[in-house]
């Protein structure tokens, strides 16, 4: 292959040499190259050819290349009945009756609301009214029909309550 090469190269430098020389003009004085800068300039070109060649010796190899780890993700929950939904029971919202964890019920559904409560447009006394209960009937009277209190209690949905 190298010899492939330096000739590839040799001829590429004698044509070279032809057209330079035969596209001169009265004004270029310049003397055709010898031979032996031919041979030196074929020299140089395949110091670089060599270096380009070890440069891409270098370079990985598609056996080297390693494929990226792609990891699988589990596939998302459907909506369905298969679905795995937190339960709890009322003993377990009774549990979280402060500011600091409040946890309520409203219609079969647990909520923790205690983010909420610093927020809470009828203030933190109101809200805590339901902390540790089931608070269907207090929300139901004040927000009943009302979307904006029930998509703000929907982003608040933490389970379902059992018996």
């Amino acid at each position: 292959m190298k010899s492939r090469l330096i000739i590839s190269l040799f001829a590429v430098l004698v044509l070279t040499g032809c057209n330079s020389a035969s596209t001169s003009t009265p004004e270029d004085t310049t003397q055709p190259e010898t031979e032996q800068q031919q041979v030196q300039e074929a020299s140089e070109s395949k110091l670089g050819v060599e270096q380009e060649v070890a440069i891409q010796k270098e370079s990985p190899t598609p056996e080297t290349v390693q494929e990226p780890v792609v990891k699988e993700e589990a596939p998302a929950a459907e909506t369905n009945n298969e679905a795995a939904v937190t339960t709890y029971t009322i003993a377990d919202v009774e549990a979280h009756s402060t500011k600091e964890s409040c946890y309520t019920t409203i219609d079969g559904k647990v909520y923790d609301i205690t983010s909420y409560i610093p927020h809470h447009p009828g203030g933190e006394r109101d809200i805590m009214k339901i902390c540790g209960r089931d608070g269907s009937s207090m929300f139901g009277r004040q927000h009943g029909g009302d979307s904006e209190p029930e998509t703000k209690l929907a982003s608040l949905y933490i389970g379902e309550l059992t018996q």
